[in-house]
């Protein structure tokens, strides 16, 4: 009679991951001999069945009762020894070693003797839910100590078996019960908590949508004497071999992810029981070992760090990895393993030694081509050293990059052991053609002469002088009227005085007086501050007084309104007489000659003042004019603010090269259909937008206009969507990338694949160098931040020597450079990808936002105490600003006639007031978009202001209360089940299940139910990829009916746009 066992935590970890992707061989395990010389068939067989009826493992099936996996143990089974004769003995061998198990069906172990080609091949398959590593060794000598006793005409004789597997199942089912042992797992949860669950490791590709589990490996040795090294630093330290390479590990990742506080996973043999030792089974746990690189420790102090992380780590090694992941909660997500990512393995199990008297077996290493974490490290003791193996998820990784990943683990070792007192950013894992490569990578082309616009386009318009310059809402004027007409402007500046490099604000609408405007500054040697008329009128007082401005160029109308220090002069440059023999100005302004000002947001709540020289915007124009192929037959739409720099590109670009600038009204971002209308009637073929914009205007339109062919878009991430939908209008799609500090954009990538996107490479002039956290140069693929040196780097920030010496810096080349602030990384092809931010720096909208000048900003209204700003993600996709506030201690965050504390009024007239305060110290841009009162700001378990909970704070309109029920039938099924299952009155059915305490055995009891009441079978992957009741309920596919009771309106759907069809079919049929 069969008998009914409850699974281990392991194996029910195993069973489920088989549930969630059946088939395969993933995770199988094999003992795998080449055969030299004969084996007695009959021997073996006879050993197979003694060893099989001895242990209860190797009769198990796995079945499920009241929605959770059972062992079930057959009484007898027969595993027969495959005898195969074939042609192909390797193909025959993988057949068998990849064929599937089904876990409902014993015996989970197949033999097979495979023959052909004068090779002769024994391998012994088992699924990894009855065995583990130790047990291939047990397997090994019991089947040996058998065959030898079958061979000789006798019986075997095996000590008896004190335990089977079931009994150390039960026991481990009570242990977790006791305190003790709660007690251990309370602690080891509290010992990893606040660490980062994701390991941040840079992949050749992105991760794919569904799990898969691809591998492949690389190997490597490192030498005997570096081993030997290797334990006297271990011994001066306290430590073991295990531990020190697990420190060089550490750092290694580190350095690859830019991550100091990691997690890695190492397998436990689980077997603290003596009588354990002799049975086959699945034992092993995953111990979670947690690595601290922070401050920079010296390698002995960071192997100290590692003793005592692995310590204390293994000391709850029979705390099950399943019960921790359920204590820490991550976000669960099918394309990565809970919790971990990496694997760190040093070879300490028992020899898997099998011997046949009559045969010399040699050892057949058959890897199946898996690999179940994103990396393992496998470290064992080898013939000539340490023998080690970088094992990769394929869907990641190409075999180049875990190649490398091996060569900076073994210089890291090396380098460790020779410099134990060395800070751990001394020790260097790039070879030295390494580094050289990543010095030539991120080099651009030289610059070109750097001739400064003005003298450019004054050369235009002697050569055509009645060329169109200029097309605003008030007609064209020529090359001639611009210049006169800037000579004008220089003609009155000059009058005031003005020494060389003076700085003048320029505050104007966006027509031809803003263009000659700007030339008429640099033409009266002069440089210009632009002030966009839209910034409040606090912003903009202190820009004027910061930067200094000797004169304010502007209309009347305009300069009204602007705070304008009493005394200084205002030339309203609409006015001026056209003077048509004014002599033009004859300055030649040098290169290193200062331009412009520009101010960006600064994380004191001061904005901050780049100073730029004309050769940075000399050199931005030659690069984009050849980027572009620009002529004289193009017009560039005229569309960004004064206040962004990448205005410069419009403005000047078209008018060195001859061609014509298109002023566009500065509503037109927003109104994709007057916006379309305009690029149309005034011909432009070249235009420049946020992504932002361009996805307000590929939303509405259904072809391109006639003439337009290239577009630059940058200031924000470009999503693979946005860049399909611009491909499919035909368009010529760049993607830009750069800080105001290095002179608007400093990179381009010409975007011909939506599905690999990066921001391409150094224009001319630029020399690029990703940094980690220690000032080194970061592998190839690594993170870190992106210094930038070169032709464009500002000279400096207005009055802010401190800030100045920070960021202009000294680059690996021994020339002066920037730091960005940006995450970025080089691919292998030479592009750079970018990855974020290092600080609270964001960008909406292309502006570049640091949140730390809003908070700043929101903390001098004198009823909030406190403030801390986020981002969200819209439905739409669309990147927010959101914030938390909390009142002053002096409990003046109460609304007129309220009481001081809960009271709802008081906390939405808080929130209402510090908007409008935010509106009226802050451009538009730059006030977030919701603002919630709370009692105290969240915070992480470092105690740090917690940005992600703030972000969660701000609900997306499809969690409004008339939402949360269930709208429909299936909603209605779904909702009941989840309820009884999580043993909670209601669920609402836009909340992620996984929020609410889903958990992978809750998913598989789900299945059943709905299987069982309704009929739906459905994949365990669907709760993943839709983990709420109303998107698994749309997933089903059937049509919605109203639930009883169900509120009008609650299911509504989105209609598709009337061409969204066609666009698919146009898609798809793309060239």
């Amino acid at each position: 009679m069969n008998e009914v066992y409850p699974v281990s935590f392991a194996q029910r970890r195993l069973w489920f991951a088989e549930q969630l992707t059946p088939g395969g061989a993933r995770q199988h395990v094999d003992l795998t001999r080449r055969v030299h010389g004969t084996v007695d068939v009959a021997a073996l067989q006879s050993a197979v069945d003694t060893v099989v009826a001895r242990h209860e493992s190797l009769r198990t099936r796995f079945g499920v009762v009241d929605g959770s996996p059972v062992q079930v143990i057959v009484s007898t089974v027969a595993v027969p020894v495959e005898v195969i004769e074939t042609g192909d003995a390797p193909a025959a061998l993988r057949e068998v070693i990849e064929r599937p198990f089904r876990l409902d069906e014993a015996p989970l172990l197949r033999v097979a003797l495979i023959r052909g080609g004068g090779d002769t091949v024994l391998t012994f398959v088992l699924h990894h839910i009855i065995a583990d590593g130790w047990s291939l060794g047990v397997l090994a000598d019991e089947i040996g100590s058998c065959y030898l006793a079958y061979l000789g005409g006798t019986k075997p004789h095996l000590p008896p078996l004190r335990l089977q597997y079931v009994d150390y199942t039960l026991w481990q089912a009570e242990a977790v019960k006791s305190e003790a042992v709660a007690a251990r797992h309370r602690d080891y949860v509290a010992a990893l908590s606040g660490a980062p669950q994701l390991l941040e490791l840079p992949g050749d590709r992105l991760r794919p949508d569904e799990p898969r589990h691809e591998g492949a490996t690389t190997e490597f040795t490192i030498p005997d004497e570096t081993m030997a090294a290797v334990e006297r630093l271990a011994t001066r330290c306290g430590s073991t071999v295990y531990m020190t390479l697990l420190s060089a590990y550490f750092l290694v990742l580190s350095r690859w992810t830019g991550q100091r506080d990691l997690l890695v996973a190492t397998p436990s043999a689980g077997r603290g029981r003596s009588e354990t030792e002799a049975l086959i089974g699945f034992f092993v746990n995953t111990v979670v070992l947690r690595g601290d690189v922070s401050g920079d420790p010296t390698v002995a102090e960071l192997v100290a760090r590692t003793r005592d992380a692995s310590l204390a780590a293994f000391a709850n090694e029979d705390v099950p990895f399943e019960w921790l992941v359920e204590g820490l909660a991550p976000e669960r997500s099918l394309i990565h393993h809970p919790l971990v990512q990496a694997m760190f393995s040093y070879q300490n199990t028992p020899g898997d030694e099998l011997k046949l008297p009559g045969a010399r077996l040699e050892r057949l290493d058959v890897y199946g081509g898996t690999s179940m974490f994103d990396m393992t490290l496998e470290l064992a003791p080898g013939a000539s050293g340490l023998d080690g193996v970088v094992q990769y998820s394929t869907a990641l990784f190409d075999p180049e990059t875990a190649h490398r990943f091996a060569v900076h683990f073994g210089n890291a070792v090396a380098a460790m052991v020779d410099a134990p007192d060395r800070p751990v950013s001394g020790i260097e894992i790039l070879a030295a053609e390494e580094r050289e490569h990543l010095l030539r990578t991120g080099t651009g082309a030289p610059s070109g002469d750097l001739t400064p616009a003005l003298t450019r386009i004054r050369d235009r318009a002697a050569s055509e002088p009645d060329r169109v310059a200029v097309i605003d809402t008030d007609g064209e004027v020529s090359y001639e009227w611009l210049c006169r007409h800037a000579d004008t402007v220089a003609a009155a500046l000059r009058e005031l005085g003005l020494e060389p490099e003076s700085l003048v604000a320029v505050c104007l609408p966006r027509n031809r007086f803003m263009l000659s405007t700007l030339l008429g500054v640099w033409a009266a040697d002069a440089a210009f501050v632009p002030l966009d008329p839209g910034y409040p009128a606090a912003r903009l007082e202190f820009m004027l007084a910061d930067s200094g401005a000797v004169a304010v160029l502007s209309t009347r109308e305009l300069a009204a309104s602007l705070p304008i220090a009493e005394g200084t002069p205002v030339i309203h440059v609409d006015e001026l007489p056209d003077n048509p023999t004014l002599e033009p100005s004859a300055v030649e302004v040098p290169a290193d000659r200062l331009a412009y000002t520009i101010y960006t947001s600064g994380s004191t709540g001061r904005p901050k003042g780049v100073q730029i020289e004309h050769r940075g915007i000399a050199n931005q124009i030659d690069a984009f004019a050849d980027l572009l192929g620009f002529t004289a037959e193009d017009r560039m739409a005229g569309l960004t603010s004064m206040s962004f720099d990448p205005v410069f590109i419009e403005l000047f670009v078209p008018l060195v090269t001859g061609g014509t600038v298109v002023m566009l009204d500065n509503t037109m971002a927003g109104d994709p259909e007057r916006l379309d209308e305009a690029l149309t009637e005034h011909g432009v073929t070249v235009a420049q937008a946020t992504p932002s914009t361009w996805k307000l205007y590929t939303d509405h339109a259904k072809d391109a206009p006639p003439r337009l062919r290239r577009i630059l878009t940058g200031g924000e991430a470009l999503s693979s969507d946005l860049a399909e939908s611009l491909l499919w209008l035909g368009l010529e799609v760049h993607n830009v990338y750069g800080p105001t500090e290095t002179t608007v954009w400093a990179t381009s990538a010409h975007i011909t694949d939506p599905g690999r996107i990066t921001v391409g490479r150094p224009i001319p002039g630029l020399r690029m160098f990703i940094m980690d956290s220690h000032g080194r140069l970061a592998p190839t693929g690594a993170a870190g931040e992106l210094w930038i040196a070169g032709t464009g780097v500002a000279r400096s920030y207005q009055g802010r020597a401190d800030l100045s010496a920070e960021r202009f810096v000294t680059a690996p080349d021994g020339t002066r450079a920037f730091r960005t602030g940006d995450l970025a990384r080089w691919n292998r092809d030479g592009s750079l990808d970018f990855l974020g931010r290092v600080d609270d720096q964001v960008k909406i909208r292309g502006h570049r936002i640091e949140l730390g000048e809003i908070e700043a900003v929101l903390r001098e209204h004198p009823d909030v105490r406190d403030a801390l700003v986020a981002v969200r993600t819209a439905p739409g996709g669309e990147k927010q600003l959101v914030a938390a506030v909390t009142g002053s201690a002096a409990g003046a965050a109460v609304a007129p006639g309220g009481q001081p504390g809960r009271e709802p009024t008081s906390t939405d007239w808080l929130a209402s007031e510090a908007k409008r305060w935010a509106a009226r110290q802050l451009p538009a841009h730059m006030v977030p978009s919701q603002i919630t009162a709370v009692a105290a700001l969240p915070l992480t378990p470092s105690g740090k202001g917690d940005r992600k909970a703030v972000a969660a704070l701000a609900a997306p309109p499809d969690t409004a209360p008339d939402r949360a029920l269930p709208a429909d039938d299936a909603q209605l099924r779904l909702h009941e089940v989840w309820c009884e299952v999580l043993q909670l009155p209601a669920v609402s059915v836009t909340a992620n299940l996984f929020d609410l305490g889903a958990t992978s055995m809750s998913i598989v009891k789900v299945r059943q139910e709905l299987r069982v009441r309704h009929g739906l079978d459905l994949p365990l992957t669907a709760f993943f990829t839709h983990p709420t009741i109303a998107a698994l309920a749309a997933s089903l596919g059937v049509e919605p009916r109203p639930a009883v009771g169900a509120k009008r309106g609650a299911a509504r759907r989105r209609v598709p746009h009337p061409d969204a069809a066609r666009r698919r079919e146009r898609r798809r049929g793309r060239t």
